[in-house]
């Protein structure tokens, strides 16, 4: 498609705004992103791709979760935070990845605002 040696415009830009952000991850066809999603355990994969669409299984989720990993909620839960924050799990399936960050934070700043809230109320 282009001669040998030479990049298209626009992936030269792309690559300076991922380095201007300071966060280039790797995303699927790009030549890391193999070699990032190596970094992952079977495991690791099959909670990604059970994040994706747990919602498609009967029953409530906690059940699903201890059927088909053995673990316990908490365990699981600990498991997939630390997933959160892995290279390797955005590269895997940054939407999935993206998703969950966002639904994290959003509780973690509704948990500040409600301590702000009730620590108010009680100086009062």
């Amino acid at each position: 498609m282009f001669p040998t040696g030479t990049v298209p415009h626009w992936s030269v830009v792309h690559l300076q705004r991922c380095t201007a952000n300071r966060r280039r991850v790797a995303t699927r066809g790009s030549p890391d992103w193999k070699a990032q999603a190596v970094d992952l355990t079977d495991r690791e994969r099959a909670i990604l791709d059970f994040e994706s669409n747990w919602w498609t299984a009967p029953g409530p989720k906690e059940v699903a979760i201890v059927e088909k990993f053995e673990l316990s909620g908490e365990r699981y839960y600990r498991i997939l935070s630390d997933l959160l924050e892995s290279p390797a799990a955005e590269a895997y399936d940054p939407l999935v990845v993206k998703r969950l960050r966002r639904m994290r934070d959003r509780r973690r700043r509704a948990r500040i605002e409600a301590a702000g809230v009730t620590s108010e109320s009680r100086s009062r």
